[in-house]
């Protein structure tokens, strides 16, 4: 199944985002620390990368800015984990390369299809970038 990387300061989301994503059959990494954070993502290789924006010092902006600038994560979906709709953090995020957003509150049924539909994406990616590999 497919490995998940998830990062936010909120350790009660990490859990929970964990725990649903287990059972639903996913390999899941979490930390509360983007340092951290970029060590699973080069050791684990994850295929989906779930970051908190982690204010107030913008670290989960600084942490998909430093995946992003590695040239095998160059493609990998993130999604951004946010209580904000803030229009400058959005724009920030998707200069950066942030694939899709996820905002706290959530349903499981949110997360699940957003997870998902990251997955399928880096599926998809995978076959372009190797085309003839299954």
């Amino acid at each position: 199944m497919a490995k998940v990387l998830i990062v936010d300061d909120d350790t009660n989301y990490l859990v929970m985002i964990k725990s649903i994503l287990k059972v639903k059959g996913y390999s899941v990494f979490t930390t509360n620390e983007t340092h951290e954070g970029l060590i699973l993502m080069l050791k684990k290789a994850p295929d989906l990368a779930i970051i908190g924006y982690i204010p107030p010092n913008l670290n989960g902006l600084h942490l998909i800015r430093d995946i992003r600038s590695v040239p095998e994560f160059k493609f990998t979906p993130i999604i951004m984990l946010t209580n904000f709709g803030d229009p400058a953090l959005v724009s920030k995020a998707i200069q950066l390369g942030v694939t899709d957003f996820l905002i706290k509150p959530f349903t499981i049924f949110v997360l699940l299809k957003r997870v998902e539909k990251g997955v399928q994406l880096a599926a998809e990616i995978e076959k372009k970038i190797k085309p003839g590999m299954e």
